[in-house]
């Protein structure tokens, strides 16, 4: 046991000065489980440890902290008592050990693994037993995050992505039922296990509004959406930016999600439960509800989405190939829908979701409103600038955007000024510096009179208080 831990810790001496910092110590046995280890938990354990803020210790050290002389009665401890024990800080220190060993991930079915030694992933949705966490909170995203983000840029190779990633076939996988709605489609298959381990962290942690975890949450999804049909598997992914994001080594905090049940399902399921939820048609001349939302919507991150169903139709119904990435949650893997999204985020390429045959104008006659997805290219084009890492194109996409952009602008500026066009391109309205970068683009590919004809006055009817300014070059 103290092997095996002593090897996962070394993994997280992030600046490997061969000691392990209070956060990072905090940090490992969250990732061993997330579920388990709230921060309350933590907080005890380590105040029975004497671990301050400012304290470093040793790998050998800390070993030596959590382990009892009497390491070879260490047992098994009941689940009860375990609990009880936890509520007592005098008791955590001579028992540390046997705690880590009742919380370590056990090896289920749903698992994975890569060839370098990495930590096993299980599956939320999997039904292993695990500890009672009533009453006891998670720990919050933004606490786990700047981490998580160290942890992952040190694992990246040199075209930007993360370096374990690795394409992997539909026979290796124990369920590809979760695959089967995209059988029609020329789909890639990935693992990642620092992308495994980084979302299922994440996922560990507590959802705004609600006393559970995102895992939680997914789980009951998963499980108990289909009560009249208990024989139904119901699978969830994630999907888009954050999938995106963190093959990358980034952060993002979207949680958007599919599911394979009908959205009613799942909002029967979560408002059972008590969880704050939205339930809502979204979408031209849709008449049933096809959205959830579930949490708190004005924090800064929250569970959506739709019926995987919406995803599955042609390519060109969806947005950007680097977009179009899921998150199989049953079987840990990465599904390129297009074949092509990884590469391109490899690539950092923003490209159209075209197959062979498929064309520019059935793309854009595909969207929630007219001009929607093309707003959506604009802001992915220029939130890439302002990071510091512009995106490649292609330019005769590029060229169709702005014709298609024009047409929209014309015919649709009602229903884009009420809404559309403040939502999509919210980062870029709220200051000057934003709205500069914008005028540029729409300049530079649109032509000097664009800006003036189309979009000043949806920018101005748009825009945060002060943000378009005189003198700032663009009114």
């Amino acid at each position: 046991m103290a092997h095996a831990l002593s090897e996962v810790l070394t993994r997280f001496d992030t600046v490997s000065s061969e000691q392990l910092d209070s956060k990072e110590l905090r940090y490992v046995l969250h990732l061993l489980d997330g579920e388990y280890w709230t921060k309350q938990k933590l907080d005890a354990l380590f105040s029975s440890m004497g671990i301050g803020d400012d304290v470093s210790l040793t790998l050998d050290d800390f070993l030596r902290i959590i382990s009892p002389d009497d390491s070879e009665n260490k047992g098994s401890i009941e689940e009860e008592n375990l609990v009880e024990q936890l509520t007592h800080e005098r008791t955590l220190g001579a028992a540390s050990v046997r705690l880590i060993e009742a919380v370590l991930p056990t090896p289920a079915e749903d698992t994975v693994t890569d060839e370098v030694s990495q930590p096993r992933i299980a599956s939320p949705l999997c039904n292993r037993k695990r500890l009672s966490t009533k009453n006891l909170g998670h720990l919050m995203v933004d606490e786990v995050q700047p981490r998580l983000k160290e942890m992952l840029q040190a694992s990246i190779s040199e075209d930007g992505c993360l370096s374990d990633i690795r394409e992997c076939v539909l026979s290796e996988l124990k369920h590809p039922g979760a695959v089967a709605p995209f059988h029609g489609f020329d789909y890639r298959l990935y693992r990642s296990a620092k992308a495994s381990s980084a979302l299922r962290t994440l996922l560990h942690c507590s959802v705004p509004g609600t006393s559970v975890s995102f895992e939680e949450m997914l789980s009951a999804i998963a499980l108990e959406s289909s009560p009249n049909n208990a024989q139904q598997q119901n699978y969830c992914y994630l999907i888009g930016g954050q999938v995106r994001d963190i093959l990358r080594g980034q952060l993002s905090t979207d949680f958007d999600f599919n599911y394979s049940c009908s959205a009613r399902e799942v909002a029967l399921t979560t408002v059972a439960r008590g969880w704050p939820t939205k339930y809502k048609c979204i979408g031209a001349g849709v008449r049933e509800p096809n959205y959830v939302l579930i949490g708190d919507e004005d924090s800064s991150c929250y569970l959506e989405g739709f019926c995987v169903d919406l995803n599955t139709h042609a390519c060109y119904h969806d947005d950007f190939t680097m977009n179009f990435v899921f998150y199989d949650l049953k079987n840990d893997v990465i599904i390129d829908k297009t074949g092509r999204g990884v590469s391109d985020i490899r690539a950092r390429s923003l490209r159209l979701t075209l197959s062979v045959g498929e064309t520019f104008e059935a793309w854009a006659a595909e969207n929630f409103s007219p001009g929607n997805k093309e707003l959506r290219y604009v802001k992915f084009f220029l939130r890439a600038e302002t990071n510091g890492e512009p995106l490649s194109y292609d330019a005769e996409e590029c060229a169709f955007i702005v014709e298609s952009l024009r047409r929209a602008l014309c015919t649709n500026a009602k229903a884009l000024r009420e809404f559309w066009f403040g939502y999509t391109l919210k980062a870029q309205l709220k200051d000057s510096n934003g709205i500069a970068a914008l005028n540029a683009w729409v300049t530079k590919y649109g032509g000097p009179t664009w800006w003036e004809e189309q979009w000043l006055p949806l920018v101005e009817a748009c825009a945060a208080p002060g943000a378009l300014s005189v003198g700032n070059g663009v009114a």
